[in-house]
């Protein structure tokens, strides 16, 4: 048998199609270390987070039927926002140290600062829900903090390093890892949609090259993750349409997101754009 398969070997290296052979086994091989890193994936984020979302997620459900919330980002238009009264907000990452706002729920899965990381352990200690990442491969917030925060653990994919079945946003989260465009903001938006509010606005989701509320940014370097970003929106968009119809999403002074959802915008931002002209990725 070895004799006969190193003879077909030399068969095919003798042959006038030694490209299109070549070609194909580079596709076998593409084809296993994808299959290699979906039971990776299986093993260490399918079925930990199954056994893990269906002990928490269950509980929030529809918990915002007929509220509205608000998915709060860190783009540098969340500084000409103003909390809209009785709406939940849920953060994302860096939301939190904005002294302006009060979270009701915080999503962190990027690895922050330490002293930042130490005070969104301690933000809102019994009245503001938090949710820790995980990933295998990019870890995301240490178990110590997520004890130390007393949050949530939960499981995310990434686009950025995976193209796995199981990256695919779901209409169930108990049932598959949370789901991420190269951006925690997903995660919050997925979790939001399964709470099923009546509406849900975007705030500071500027999916541009201007940096956050903070700090500026290298626009150069930013340019592929606001790319990621926007087409993560794109998706998520399709699949609120089909799953939750009835949700109404809006987005609050957009600029990257200009025109993708239902557009909004505060009095304070029309006032900043008549002298600073803005534009939306494209």
């Amino acid at each position: 048998m070895k004799i006969s398969i190193i003879q077909n070997i030399i068969d095919t290296l003798r042959g006038k199609n030694i490209k299109n052979s070549i070609k194909r086994i580079e596709n076998i091989i593409i084809e296993l270390a994808d299959i290699e890193n979906q039971i990776s994936e299986l093993k260490y984020i399918h079925l930990p987070a199954v056994k893990l979302h269906s002990e928490i997620f269950p509980q929030f459900k529809n918990i915002n039927n007929g509220k509205s919330v608000v998915i709060v980002g860190s783009g540098p238009t969340l500084k000409n926002y103003t909390q809209i009264k009785d709406a939940i907000h849920i953060g994302a990452n860096y939301a939190f140290t904005n002294k302006n706002l009060t979270l009701d729920y915080l999503f962190i899965q990027d690895c922050l600062q330490y002293e930042k990381q130490k005070e969104a352990n301690k933000y809102r200690v019994n009245d503001c829900i938090k949710f820790y990442g995980y990933h295998y491969i990019v870890n995301g917030v240490s178990q110590q903090d997520v004890q130390e925060a007393n949050a949530f653990r939960y499981y995310f994919i990434d686009q950025r390093i995976t193209a796995s079945k199981y990256a695919i946003f779901s209409p169930d989260i108990t049932t598959r890892p949370l789901n991420t465009w190269s951006s925690v903001i997903f995660c919050a938006m997925e979790f939001a949609l399964w709470t099923h509010p009546q509406k849900i606005y975007l705030v500071g989701c500027d999916c541009s090259q201007n940096g956050h509320f903070y700090h500026k940014c290298d626009k150069i370097n930013s340019l592929p993750h606001s790319d990621r970003v926007l087409l993560g929106w794109k998706q998520i968009k399709e699949f609120a349409k089909i799953h939750y119809p009835d949700i109404e999403i809006i987005s609050i002074n957009p600029v990257g997101l200009k025109g993708l959802f239902k557009d909004t915008y505060t009095d304070e931002y029309l006032k900043k754009c008549q002298h600073l002209e803005v534009k939306a990725y494209e």
